[in-house]
C-alpha cells in the first residue's frame, strides 16, 4: 500500500466515524484534531478527555490540554489549561486550573472558576482564585488580583478599578 492509498483509507475510516452520533462509539476520546467546525475527528459531538489540537476546536466538551492556533470553544464543559491563539470560549461551564490564554479573549459562561492565571486582553469568567491579566477583566467572585487598564469584581468593596485589584 502507497502512502496515498493509505491517507484515502484513513480519511474514509474517519469519516465515517466522524459521522456516527456520539452514543454509537462511545462519547469520550483521548485526542481529537480540528481544523474546524465541522471538519475535525471525532464529531463535536464527542467529549475530549486528553489532547485537544486544532485550527479553531469545538467539540462538547475538553478535560485535559487544549490547544488551537486561533479558537477553542466548548458547548457543556471544559477542564483543564487551555491556549488559543485568539480566543478561548467555554460556552456553560469551565473550571481553568493552570492556565488560560489567548491572544484577544477569554470567555467562559455562568459556572466557571478559574484555579490559576488567565491571560488575554479580556478576560470573563465567573469565580477567580488566582490572577487574571488583561486590558480588561470581568469576574463576578475575585480571591486573588486583576491587572490591567480596568478591572471588575462584582462582589468586592470596588465594582470597577483601575490598572489593579485584589480581593481575598
Amino acid at each position: 500500500m502507497n502512502y496515498h492509498n493509505f491517507f484515502v483509507v484513513l480519511f474514509l475510516v474517519a469519516g465515517i466515524f466522524s459521522s456516527l452520533p456520539a452514543d454509537a462509539v462511545g462519547n469520550t476520546t483521548p485526542i481529537a484534531i480540528d481544523l474546524f467546525p465541522p471538519v475535525q475527528f471525532p464529531s463535536s459531538e464527542f467529549e475530549v478527555k486528553g489532547l485537544r489540537l486544532s485550527i479553531v476546536g469545538k467539540n462538547r466538551g475538553v478535560s485535559g490540554v487544549d490547544i488551537g492556533l486561533l479558537g477553542n470553544m466548548t458547548d457543556q464543559s471544559f477542564s483543564g489549561i487551555a491556549i488559543a491563539g485568539l480566543f478561548n470560549y467555554n460556552k456553560t461551564s469551565a473550571e481553568i486550573i493552570g492556565l488560560q490564554l489567548a491572544g484577544l479573549a477569554n470567555l467562559n459562561g455562568i459556572a466557571s472558576s478559574l484555579y490559576g492565571v488567565q491571560i488575554g486582553l479580556y478576560n470573563k469568567i465567573n469565580k477567580v482564585y488566582g490572577l487574571q491579566i488583561g486590558l480588561i477583566n470581568v469576574a463576578k467572585e475575585l480571591h486573588g488580583v486583576q491587572i490591567g487598564l480596568i478591572n471588575f469584581n462584582e462582589s468586592g468593596p470596588f465594582k470597577a478599578s483601575p490598572i489593579i485589584n485584589v480581593s481575598f
